[in-house]
């Protein structure tokens, strides 16, 4: 049988989180979900944000860095990476916040049930 698979995005507004984000990132690559989509939207940070991103995309290609181009303050940076999303679920993750494994299959299964 098969069964509808919905997208679901994973969506981390940041600005200056480096630091933190690639733990946060980590958690994301360790999803077993396929149709997960992480998309980092970086609101012109002066650390190594973008770098820290794009090193992890190049180990999941699920990942995704965005930028408005110009300091746009917290909540327009969350309506930015939600105008990114397309069909599908959303959910927020801060910059130094994480998932645990299986998460958002677990997520998934629930809401379909």
């Amino acid at each position: 049988m098969n069964k509808f698979e919905p997208y679901v995005y994973v969506l981390i507004p940041v600005k200056d989180r480096a630091e933190y984000l690639y733990h946060t990132l980590r958690t994301c690559e360790i999803q077993t979900y396929k149709k997960l989509r992480v998309i980092v939207s970086d609101d012109c940070s002066t650390d190594n944000t973008r770098e820290v991103v794009e090193a992890a995309r190049s180990r999941d290609l699920r990942i995704s860095y965005v930028t408005p181009g110009v300091d746009v303050g917290m909540k327009r940076n969350f309506e930015f990476a939600l105008d990114q999303a397309d069909q599908g679920y959303v959910m927020f993750l801060g910059g130094d916040d994480g998932l645990m494994p299986g998460a958002i299959e677990r997520m998934v299964q629930r809401i379909m049930e």
